[in-house]
Formats: structure tokens, sequence, C-alpha cells
């Protein structure tokens, strides 16, 4: 299933754009290979559940997820979880090119924020002056207090965002029955 621009809300209209594998990979989760596709499609649902349910309504529409499309064939190229816009790169090689494209087309990329730890993906939003961000920092010291905000610049002094970054770091440290869980989840027994 193509889709066609008008399928799609205009590229203008999301805020941010994120490297859906690269986020997972780099600070949620790691599927276990062996238990193949339907693992990486659980983590890939957990990853978006775990976005969404940091994000306003409002922030939700203006994300855009996009996942490199070599896994999960059988899924539709374009699809909307909670709000949230999700696609899988078919039209291009990976996720990054395709990231970078639309990257380029934004109207407004000043008012973007790219998330992934990828350095071609980096390199395109400094070249049109959008904000990026490491997966894992986005995570961390982002998401938890304001997902589509520039921390870095604004008016506030290193101190303040330093304990800005070590109260998100707090709320992000997962409790103990959400490890056990994430365990499970991936096929780990604690007790092996």
């Amino acid at each position: 299933m193509k889709s066609t621009p008008r399928d799609r809300a205009p590229v203008s209209q999301f805020r941010c754009l994120i490297d859906g594998y690269n986020l997972m990979f780099e600070s949620i989760a790691i599927p276990d290979p062996k238990l193949g596709t339907a693992a990486l499609r659980q983590a890939r649902e957990q990853l978006l559940e775990f976005v969404a349910s940091r994000l306003s309504d409002a922030d939700r529409r203006t994300t855009w997820i996009v996942f490199d499309s070599d896994q999960d064939v059988g899924l539709p190229d374009e699809t909307v979880y909670r709000g949230m816009q999700i696609t899988f790169a078919r039209e291009e090689s990976s996720a990054d090119e395709y990231l970078c494209k639309w990257i380029r087309s934004h109207t407004n990329p000043s008012g973007l924020s790219v998330v992934s730890s990828d350095h071609q993906v980096q390199r395109a939003a400094k070249a049109r002056g959008a904000k990026f961000f490491d997966s894992e920092q986005w995570v961390s010291q982002i998401l938890p207090e304001n997902p589509l905000s520039d921390l870095q610049s604004s008016d506030i002094s290193e101190a303040e965002r330093q304990n800005e970054r070590d109260e998100a770091l707090r709320h992000s440290k997962l409790q103990e029955g959400e490890k056990k869980d994430w365990l499970k989840t991936f096929g780990f027994d604690e007790s092996e």
C-alpha cells in the first residue's frame, strides 16, 4: 500500500521526526534476535507506547516515527498510532535516507526536532537549522519534561539545566517491576 502525499499530513505539520529503530536500539530496548520478528514487533509496539504515553495529544499529532522496512514487510507502509504518524521507509533504502529526504523538504526546519543518533540524519538536520538530539539524550533528558522543546537554547543557567537533567534521569529509571517485565518480555529469566 503506497501512500500519496494526500494520505499523510503535510511534512510541515510535523515538529518531531524520530528514527524509530535507532531510538529503540539506542535507548529503549533490544529485542532478542533468537525470538525473530515477533520480538521485533513487540519491542516496536512497546517503543510506540513508551513515546505516546509521554507526549500530549497535540505533540503526538505532530510526531512522525520512521522505521526501516526490511522487517515486517506485511505491514502497511504507513499507519497512525495514538495520533503519531508511523512510516516504514519502503521508498528509500533506509529510515535514515527517508528522514534526510523529509528534513530537506520541511518548510519550517527551525521548528523541527529530529531524534536520531545517526550522524547522517544529524548532519541533514543541522544543515537545515533543525534541532537534533541523540536518541538516548532525548529519552533521558528531554522526553520526560518537554519533548519538543530545545532545552539547550533556553535562557536557563547551566546549573538549572543540570538539575533538570538529573530530575529527568531519576524519572526515567526503570522501577524494579518494570525491569522484571522487560526481562520477561525479551525472554530473560533473572534466576538463570
